[in-house]
């Protein structure tokens, strides 16, 4: 089972709440990772900005952001016994929109975060990215 809640600090964003949903759904299927539970918030530019200067150090918007449920104790783990909380993931339509960057790869992006992958390292990017690229491909999304 697989749980993944979605929600928008306005209403505006409702509308990509479905294909953000898909794409999440779409990765934890092909890393085989079931049992397991994930929150989306879709929010502003300004609250991006706010979270990034926080966590990141950088007080700019960004795109996406995730944290993996052991970055920090702040979290509450809303789940069941049966699902491990993987963590949140938050997303700026404005941003991606505005960029031209598409929705399903900053959901993709940002579960394969949560599942350990990272892009620090060159070895580690291309990996992510070979990851990326062919689970959109599964979603008709060009990256």
């Amino acid at each position: 089972m697989i749980r993944i809640s979605i929600s928008s600090s306005r209403v505006s964003f409702k509308k990509y709440e479905q294909c953000i949903k898909k794409a999440v759904k779409r990765t934890l299927f092909f890393t085989h990772t079931d049992k397991a539970s994930v929150r989306v918030y879709c929010i502003s530019l300004a609250q991006m900005q706010i979270l990034n200067a926080q966590w990141r150090s950088n007080n700019a918007p960004t795109n996406v952001l995730s944290f993996r449920e052991d970055e920090s104790g702040d979290f509450i783990q809303q789940t069941t016994s049966s699902l491990k909380f993987l963590g949140d993931i938050y997303i700026s339509p404005e941003f991606v929109v505005h960029h031209k960057q598409s929705l399903e790869h900053m959901a993709v992006h940002g579960t394969l975060h949560l599942l350990g992958f990272d892009h620090v390292h060159n070895a580690d990017a291309e990996r992510m990215e070979r990851v990326e690229q062919t689970i959109l491909s599964t979603l008709h999304v060009d990256a």
